[in-house]
């Protein structure tokens, strides 16, 4: 099964949304930290880019520095309670 952009996007969201929701019901605000890691582990394991655009390094680099970045509002930022 080939990752696309649009199905890793909706995996992400999903992983979001899950934690979230999982945050609200427990009152646990890791779970909704947990979801920002996941989304933001996704991109930097494996970088896709939309369809139409070229997979260079450049843009290979650039979807890596996003999921970073996420991956450290997950660390970093305190969501929930």
């Amino acid at each position: 099964m080939k990752m696309t952009f649009k199905r890793q996007m909706c995996i992400g969201v999903a992983a979001v949304v899950l934690g979230f929701v999982l945050g609200m019901i427990t009152r646990r605000g890791a779970y909704c930290n947990i979801g920002c890691v996941i989304y933001g582990l996704l991109f930097l394991i494996h970088p896709v880019v939309p369809e139409g655009l070229p997979m260079g390094k450049i843009e290979r680099f650039l979807m890596r520095t996003v999921g970073g970045i996420i991956f450290a509002i997950g660390l970093v930022g305190r969501f929930g309670s």
